[in-house]
C-alpha cells in the first residue's frame, strides 16, 4: 500500500479527488478519516479501495469520524497501517469482525467499561516495577549537508524536522487532535513557501551575476544613484 493523504502536494489523494480542485488548483476538502458522502476524500474508504478481500467499513465513532491527518505511506500492509499511523493519529482504536468481515473504529476515549476496581500498592498490589525506554526516541532532527547545505527554504526557514508524535499520544484527545490539525494546515502551505523561495534565489542568482560583469564600485555607484533601475534593465546596461 503506497499513498499521500492530506500533504499539499499534487500527488496527495486530496488533489485527485473528483470536483475537488478549486479555481486556484488547491483542494477544496481535507481527506477525513471517514466520510461516508464523499468516500474519495474518507480514509477508511481508500484504505479498503477495491473491496480488499471482502472487508468494509462497519462502526466509526462520531467523534473520531471528521478528524483529518496526513500520511505519506510509502510501503505498509493495511492492518499495520490502520492500528499504528491511524490508531496513533486520531485516538482510536479498529477491532476486525472476522465472521462479519467488517472493520470497526471506536474512539479511546469511548473503549472500555468501569468495573470500580482501583489498582494501587495499598490494593491488590504488591509492587509496581515502571522501566520506560525512552533513550532511542528522538523528536528533533538538526539536517544539514556540506557546502552549508540546508532544508530551510522548503521548511519555513527552519532545518529542523520534529516528530513528536511519542509525547503527544501522552496528551488529551482534545490537544492532540488541535496539533494534528496545525501539521495538516501548516503542511497546506509548503508548496506556496517552496515557489516563493524558488522566486527569491532566482532573484539571488541574477543579482550574484550582475556582481560578477563588473568592478563592485561601478555597481554601487548606480545603486546609490537617485535613479531607481529595475532588475531587468541593470542587466540590459551592463
Amino acid at each position: 500500500m503506497t499513498f499521500k493523504i492530506n500533504q499539499g502536494t499534487t500527488d496527495s489523494l486530496e488533489y485527485k479527488a473528483t470536483g475537488n480542485i478549486d479555481d486556484t488548483g488547491r483542494p477544496k476538502e481535507p481527506i477525513r478519516l471517514y466520510y461516508q458522502a464523499k468516500p474519495e476524500l474518507s480514509l477508511l474508504h481508500l484504505v479498503l479501495n477495491d473491496d480488499y478481500y471482502g472487508w468494509s467499513i462497519g462502526h466509526v465513532d462520531g467523534s473520531v469520524s471528521d478528524k483529518k491527518r496526513s500520511f505519506d505511506v510509502s510501503s505498509q500492509n493495511i492492518y499495520s497501517f490502520l492500528c499504528s499511523d491511524v490508531s496513533k493519529a486520531f485516538g482510536c482504536i479498529f477491532t476486525f469482525d472476522t465472521v462479519n468481515k467488517l472493520i470497526n473504529c471506536y474512539s479511546i476515549d469511548t473503549v472500555g467499561e468501569n468495573t470500580n476496581i482501583y489498582l494501587s500498592l495499598s490494593h491488590f498490589l504488591s509492587e509496581i516495577d515502571v522501566s520506560p525506554q525512552t533513550d532511542d526516541i528522538f523528536t528533533v532532527f538538526n539536517v544539514q549537508g556540506g557546502n552549508d547545505l540546508d532544508i530551510s527554504r522548503v521548511n519555513f526557514g527552519s532545518n529542523k524536522i520534529i516528530n513528536i508524535a511519542y509525547p503527544l499520544a501522552m496528551l488529551g484527545a482534545e490537544l492532540r487532535g488541535k496539533y494534528q490539525d496545525y501539521v495538516v494546515y501548516r503542511d497546506g502551505l509548503r508548496d506556496d513557501y517552496y515557489q516563493k523561495n524558488k522566486q527569491i534565489a532566482d532573484i539571488e542568482a541574477r543579482i550574484a551575476a550582475i556582481m560578477d560583469r563588473q568592478p563592485m564600485d561601478i555597481i554601487y555607484n548606480e545603486w546609490r544613484s537617485t535613479v531607481y533601475y529595475k532588475l531587468e534593465d541593470l542587466e540590459n546596461y551592463l
